[in-house]
């Protein structure tokens, strides 16, 4: 079983957690980028930075688009897959989001698909946010795209399971002190047994950890299409902010 603080270097460096989400395709986060661009109405050229990259399709489609783009994520297997699709103006660098990356600039920063609230400590969820206050332009946007943990919280499913591709996904899911935990077992192997840990933040909390970094939200949406954010029926909950 991996350690409760290192769960996602194992887990997101793991092929079988791009086979549990491979629903989550290039078409859904085209679509996404295309609606956040809008929104933010962007200048092409403008440098952007996502944390927690993934595999970068985010960030193939605003390079597409026309933007400077940077993706960091901390799975070198991530890393190397991305990096396939790199060019004069779209790079993907490993490394550790609490830590800004030195001499770089950004007029827009991202942290999509509940890239944050990995961490145990408060501190160390904070230092995502103050990393990318570190990074951004003088009123430069930061756009977080996170859970509505009120909704999951109440709608818990405790057990389920996936066959995806020829593989058994045993899942059970639990409150812990706060955490969303969702346990994973693999084809009823007790070796390839995973987590997933998320802070089961709410807006207010959100808030609190923006204000303390220096980040002051403009706006919250509730879902990839930019509909009002609502606690009670929304899936995500998307925050913009400014510095």
């Amino acid at each position: 079983m991996q350690n409760n603080a290192t769960w996602f270097k194992i887990w997101f460096d793991s092929p079988y957690y791009h086979k549990l989400y491979k629903h989550r395709d290039h078409s859904e986060a085209g679509q996404f980028v295309s609606n956040l661009v809008q929104e933010l109405k962007l200048a092409e050229g403008r440098r952007i930075l996502d944390m927690g990259c993934g595999k970068g399709r985010h960030c193939i489609f605003l390079n597409e688009l026309g933007f400077d783009v940077v993706g960091i994520d901390l799975s070198g297997s991530n890393i190397a897959a991305a990096n396939n699709y790199a060019s004069n103006d779209l790079h993907f660098i490993q490394h550790d989001m609490r830590q800004p990356l030195k001499g770089l600039e950004f007029d827009l920063v991202l942290n999509l698909f509940t890239s944050f609230g990995y961490f145990e400590s408060a501190s160390d969820n904070l230092s995502v946010l103050e990393a990318a206050v570190k990074m951004l332009a003088e009123r430069g946007r930061f756009v977080l795209d996170f859970l509505n943990a009120p909704k999951v919280v109440r709608e818990l499913n405790p057990a389920e399971t996936r066959n995806v591709e020829g593989t058994k996904f045993e899942i059970r899911k639990s409150i812990e002190d706060g955490i969303i935990v969702k346990r994973i077992q693999i084809n009823d192997n007790p070796e390839l047994q995973f987590e997933e840990r998320v802070q089961a933040l709410d807006r207010e909390k959100l808030f609190d950890l923006f204000e303390e970094a220096g980040l002051a939200p403009i706006a919250t949406y509730g879902s990839y299409h930019f509909e009002p954010f609502d606690e009670t029926h929304s899936d995500r909950l998307i925050i913009i902010a400014e510095k």
